[in-house]
């Protein structure tokens, strides 16, 4: 069943019932739909497509939203847009909300977490600094000061995006810092996955960063998974997330072969476009998908 959203001051555990007994697991989980931002031609967010996406969203069940995002061009953004774009999702969005910090910089993310604050967001992502080259020693403090700030703190491990590969034992005193609710590895690392789980149990949530590694993920212990695909097909991905079988898997491997030829958001986009969700646009330096790519795209979509 879908968590109600949690009000400030926040809780870093819910109880919810499952299965007629009271369990403890993390704030955020299930299907979260990392959110597209929808463009008009202009290169301008599209707030109309917005409030469509967001209603369809909420009318499939989709647990918790991401804002933000690397799939919603949150880097590509002015600070008075990602800020605008916040507040907009959350008044329009119930159930629990999470602000993407798309920086590498502690201030600057501090600076956002306080943002995601005071717009009422439920908790914050924060990746792993990239392109600095931190130590673990600054890693750790740089996780400190973003958690310090009192909003449930999702911490963000993709190797491929920032060149920095955590431990298991790393990722593990990360969870332990106060107010670090949880995990998106998106390492493609399933020994890593099921490492942590084991020692986290239902305390924390442990989230695939990659629509592929949803059901592998779930099968060993995770809670949920932040979702690209969600986009495109959010029955399918809530249905993984709650129980799914691994047919529905095969299904979502199919659909990523062809959406990830090319760059997130791009992939993505440029499917919605072809079921008239919004426009495949997007902000340089992305670009639209090259012919051969859309062609790939749009033959695994007629597929599904």
């Amino acid at each position: 069943m879908p968590l109600a959203r949690c009000a400030p001051p926040y809780p870093l555990l819910c109880i919810v019932e499952m299965g007629g007994c009271g369990m403890v697991v993390g704030m955020f989980n299930g299907s979260i739909c990392a959110m597209v931002t929808p463009m008009d031609a202009e290169g301008e967010i599209d707030w109309n497509g917005v409030e469509r996406l967001v209603e369809r969203q909420r009318v499939a069940g989709t647990d918790g939203l991401v804002v933000l995002g690397s799939t919603g061009e949150g880097v590509l953004l002015s600070r008075e847009e990602q800020r605008a774009l916040a507040s907009f999702v959350r008044e329009r969005w119930e159930r629990f909300c999470i602000l993407n910090v798309p920086t590498a910089g502690t201030r600057d993310a501090v600076s956002l977490v306080e943002m995601a604050r005071d717009v009422g967001m439920d908790g914050v992502m924060a990746i792993v600094p990239f392109y600095v080259g931190p130590e673990f020693e600054g890693i750790r403090e740089h996780f400190m000061r973003v958690a310090v700030v009192g909003v449930p703190v999702v911490v963000y491990h993709h190797p491929g995006r920032t060149g920095i590969r955590l431990s298991g034992e790393e990722l593990l005193e990360l969870l332990g810092i106060e107010n670090v609710v949880g995990l998106k590895d998106a390492s493609h690392d399933l020994d890593l996955v099921e490492f942590l789980a084991e020692r986290v149990g239902n305390d924390q949530v442990i989230l695939a960063g990659d629509d592929v590694f949803a059901y592998p993920t779930m099968e060993r212990g995770g809670h949920g998974a932040i979702s690209t695909l969600a986009n495109l097909f959010p029955e399918m991905m809530h249905q993984i997330c709650h129980g799914g079988d691994f047919a529905l898997h095969e299904s979502v491997v199919r659909l990523m072969d062809g959406l990830g030829k090319t760059t997130n958001p791009q992939g993505i986009k440029y499917a919605m476009s072809l079921k008239g969700l919004c426009r495949a646009d997007v902000r340089l330096p992305l670009v639209l998908p090259k012919q051969s790519v859309r062609a790939s795209i749009a033959a695994v979509i007629d597929e599904k």
